[in-house]
């Protein structure tokens, strides 16, 4: 019998009959803009009852052309259990790298690592590690070709990204999240952080969120703050990519009002060794950066074909002034 489940863009789950070894469960990774490179992926899987009763009976490989399964590195993580059987893993998180060519399909496989696979987290299958040292006032993730550091009292995103040795930004308590209200006035993700904190950390992959309030300085601007901020922040082993999930809040436990914004932002200020950027479309469109330049990604509509008005807006008034995103180097 066979199950298809689709749990991302790129990736599909197939649950196969047994074979030799107990069971397997195929993933298929596929590259769908035609454009290569080295991806990190990760997306939840389902298992039957009883077929893992922990992450470490868990292992991911490929197979040779000889049909037998080889392990390679990988991350797993506990998303639910079958809590009113026998409290096995009923889906797992499961992060994974491929280097894909463009329009590449690949098959991973994840299979009981008490058949004789070894565990994917043995030093002998991982050749690049990623550490993560949670301080008093600070966060510092190691990927290996890049050094980041998260500040946990006045959080702006990045405080530093070294790679290759070298700077690449110019931290600053106006830089991460900036908000500014229809009256001109500003308002800082750093000024209001809240709780800074490594939700997950693994061999592949160390996961920090943020979270707080934009607030005003200078007693200028509503004095309760404009909205508040949820960031996912993930770092992958062997990589200077950063991948961010940013989410403004309006949920605090009783209403404090909120103003309408003008503009939300997520600014960095690169240092001397930044002078150059990379933006990803239909085709990578790569430039250059001279000094007191910026590029801006602005988003003025919902993308949609009501792109002429902002979303939850049912009236017939015209609110935006293109559709979808529009990047600007000033």
């Amino acid at each position: 019998m066979k199950r298809m489940l689709t749990v991302a863009a790129a990736l599909s789950i197939v649950l196969l009959a047994p074979a030799a070894w107990a069971w397997e469960i195929q993933l298929n990774c596929a590259e769908l803009w035609g454009q290569g490179g080295q991806r990190y992926i990760t997306g939840g899987v389902p298992l039957l009852p009883g077929q893992a009763k922990e992450v470490g009976d868990l292992a991911l490989c490929v197979k040779n052309a000889k049909g037998e399964l080889v392990a390679v590195p990988a991350q797993f993580r506990v998303l639910a259990r079958y809590w009113r059987g026998d409290n096995s893993i009923r889906w797992v998180l499961a992060d994974l790298q491929a280097n894909m060519a463009g329009g590449d399909t690949k098959a991973f496989y994840l299979v009981s690592a008490k058949d004789g696979v070894p565990p994917t987290t043995q030093p002998a299958v991982l050749k690049a590690r990623i550490t993560v040292t949670d301080g008093n006032d600070t966060i510092v993730v190691d990927t290996g070709p890049a050094k980041f550091t998260v500040n946990k009292k006045k959080f702006a995103f990045l405080d530093s990204a070294v790679i290759d040795g070298v700077e690449m930004l110019a931290g600053s308590a106006d830089m991460g999240n900036v908000m500014e209200d229809t009256l001109g006035n500003t308002y800082y993700g750093s000024d209001g952080t809240g709780k800074v904190s490594v939700a997950e950390a693994g061999p592949l992959r160390v996961q920090v969120r943020a979270i707080g309030r934009n607030m005003p300085r200078d007693g200028k601007g509503y004095s309760r703050g404009m909205y508040g901020y949820d960031y996912m922040m993930n770092f992958y082993a062997g990589s200077t990519d950063v991948n961010i999930d940013l989410v403004l809040t309006n949920n605090p436990a009783k209403s404090i009002g909120e103003p309408t914004f003008e503009d939300a932002s997520l600014k960095l200020k690169l240092a001397d060794g930044g002078k150059g950027y990379r933006l990803y479309g239909m085709a990578p469109i790569d430039g250059a950066l001279a000094e007191g330049e910026s590029v801006c990604l602005d988003q003025d509509s919902n993308g949609a074909d009501t792109w002429q008005r902002c979303q939850g807006d049912f009236s017939s008034t015209k609110t935006v002034s293109f559709r979808g995103y529009k990047v600007f180097r000033r």
